[in-house]
């Protein structure tokens, strides 16, 4: 409990859109879009305010996402944060990602 509570204080100290590359908000998003797509003026923009939104409708959820895709985490030590079993933590990311996608489908 104190881990998770350290991690999530290092997460409040730290806007999520300022501390990730584009490419990883990307990554977020479900993947790379059209190369067409992406040389649109202002789609990084919108991955990012995209991202934004999310962490602020789903802050735990928002870093939990943030901790696999940017931080490479794997479940276990995901898992091991969460006080999870691993089974449960992938289901939990899968979730995440669900709860996601919307915030993310106009930039894509």
């Amino acid at each position: 409990r104190i881990a998770r509570n350290a991690l999530t204080d290092h997460f409040r100290r730290q806007r999520p859109e300022q501390a990730v590359e584009d490419d990883d908000l990307i990554f977020l998003a479900g993947g790379a879009p059209d190369p067409e797509i992406e040389a649109v003026s202002g789609f990084r923009d919108c991955v990012r305010k995209a991202f934004a939104a999310f962490g602020e409708a789903f802050r735990v959820r928002a870093e939990v996402l943030m901790l696999v895709a940017v931080e490479g985490w794997d479940m276990k030590e995901l898992a091991t944060m969460l006080g999870r079993t691993e089974g449960a933590t992938r289901e939990y990311v899968s979730q995440c990602r669900q709860k996601a996608r919307p915030f993310f489908e106009p930039c894509l």
